[in-house]
């Protein structure tokens, strides 16, 4: 989006060639470019196994590319910052073998094995520069660099949960879901101290995927087929059951967009909801995931897309100005 409105803000090129209405003409257009940059957003999934990889799809549930980014290790969750795209590979829970690797939206890498040595990483959610990963097996939740892969320093590893499994985070507040212990607690994102304004959600079944929109925590329980919705802020329930029925799908990750609330499900489906009401907007958004659980949404579209608008702009601009160079003749 910089690059557009550098191209339209150019005294250089726009403003010289296209006078009055004609130059009002042409910023309308680069207003609908800009919605159709906005338009581009990807939905990714990761396959835990099959493809072993990330799937790209666009909101419509079409299929960019199934394998976009191939070759992982048994993936599970995926978080969004900026324009890159972070992967937790559990490594088939293998010790000491997960890692978190960073690609860039368009699919290419820019570093496989930017955590490594990890014991079988499996949520993810990103907040500012720091990746927080949950380790299945160990118990534990941890917080890493996103540029540097380092540990973060204050931040005192998690200990006091049962098998961490999903993962999400504000500026301030990290939700993480504790498959076998039914619960979803709320930890300081700084320090990794625990969140005393939030009472812990407990009872639940299963809990997996967890996504945050506003005021509302959403949880995905896969044990009974639920997503239960919460105040993010004290934990108290808004709608335990705010979609039901999913129990033969078994829901395990969340991620929000706009208004609708998206979900992977171990049948290999994705399924969209109404974020505000909970009714279906599409039961089968698309299908054919292999153990589909970490799943991310961006609004950004491809380098090569922005290029791609931004040029033909400018070559509008270009045969505008020869036009009207002609008829001054």
């Amino acid at each position: 989006m910089k690059m557009l409105n550098a191209l339209l803000r150019s005294n250089s090129v726009l403003r010289s060639a296209v006078p009055g209405s004609s130059r009002l003409a042409l910023c309308l257009a680069g207003g609908m470019f800009a919605l159709t940059l906005s338009a581009q957003a990807q939905i990714f999934t990761a396959n835990a196994a099959g493809t072993n990889g990330i799937g790209a799809y666009g909101f419509d549930g079409s299929t960019i590319n199934a394998a976009y980014i191939p070759n992982l290790s048994a993936p599970q969750g995926l978080a969004i910052l900026g324009s890159t795209i972070f992967v937790a590979n559990s490594a088939s829970f293998a010790p000491l073998a997960g890692s978190i690797g960073a690609y860039n939206l368009d699919g290419s890498t820019v570093n496989a094995s930017l955590v490594s040595n990890l014991d079988a990483a499996y949520g993810l959610a990103a907040s500012n520069n720091t990746l927080f990963v949950s380790s299945f097996n160990m118990n534990t939740v941890s917080a890493y660099n996103a540029t540097t892969g380092a540990p973060v320093g204050g931040f005192t590893t998690i200990t006091s949960l049962s098998n961490p499994s999903g993962l999400a985070a504000t500026d301030s507040v990290l939700y993480v879901s504790s498959v076998s212990g039914g619960t979803v607690t709320a930890f300081n994102t700084a320090d990794g101290s625990i969140l005393g304004s939030f009472s812990g959600i407990s009872g639940l079944s299963g809990p997996m995927g967890l996504a945050v929109a506003g005021s509302s925590l959403f949880v995905a329980n896969q044990g009974d087929g639920t997503i239960g919705k919460y105040d993010s802020a004290t934990g108290s329930v808004i709608d335990a059951d705010f979609i039901s029925g999913l129990a033969a799908a078994q829901p395990t990750g969340l991620a929000t967009f706009g208004n609708s609330l998206y979900i992977t499900n171990q049948d290999g489906t994705v399924r969209e909801y109404d974020l505000t009401s909970g009714a279906v907007i599409n039961a089968s958004l698309f299908s054919g995931l292999n153990q589909g659980y970490g799943i991310a949404v961006s609004a950004i579209p491809e380098p090569s897309t922005y290029a791609a608008l931004a040029g033909a702009l400018m070559l509008g601009v270009v045969a505008w100005r020869r036009r009207t160079a002609r008829v001054a003749a």
